[in-house]
């Protein structure tokens, strides 16, 4: 997905199926740790692009977060997720990192809502799990220096 427009919002389920597939071909194997940053506190792009209205989860990954990010996801209009503020945890060696789940749900006016997973860590079965209307991503490297 070269040339992406930066954070542009997917909300349906194939535009947010193939940004799934496009990011773990692009991150799996890295030895990504992710971050969860919606108070916005870690310079980031997403900063520019998410306001309180959004009720949006922010993960930023990083191989390193004491220098920089060079992923970050929004999850918009979030109605639930097990991610606390400022989680952190590591990619997984053996499964993508991100799955998105089949079925779409509606929320109480009707608006589809999908289902994303994190798979976290090596060799364990846990998830981190979020549902929400929309999605966006975006591949670049954000550096902490010089801010």
């Amino acid at each position: 997905m070269p040339g992406q427009e930066i954070h542009r919002r997917l909300e349906n389920y194939n535009e947010i199926a193939d940004a799934v597939k496009y990011i773990n071909e692009r991150i799996n194997g890295c030895g990504f740790n992710f971050m969860e940053d919606s108070a916005r506190l870690h310079r980031s792009i997403a900063s520019a692009h998410v306001t309180d209205d959004d009720k949006a989860l922010v993960i930023l990954a990083s191989f390193d977060f004491s220098y920089y990010h060079d992923l970050e996801m929004v999850f918009y209009n979030v109605v639930y997720t097990n991610i606390g503020e400022e989680y952190m945890w590591w990619d997984h060696w053996t499964k993508d990192q991100l799955e998105l789940q089949n079925e779409i749900m509606k929320d109480e006016k009707g608006n589809s809502v999908f289902e994303l997973r994190f798979n976290i860590g090596t060799d364990r079965d846990t998830q981190y799990i979020i549902r929400a209307e929309k999605f966006s991503y975006h591949f670049g490297h954000v550096s902490y220096w010089n801010y």
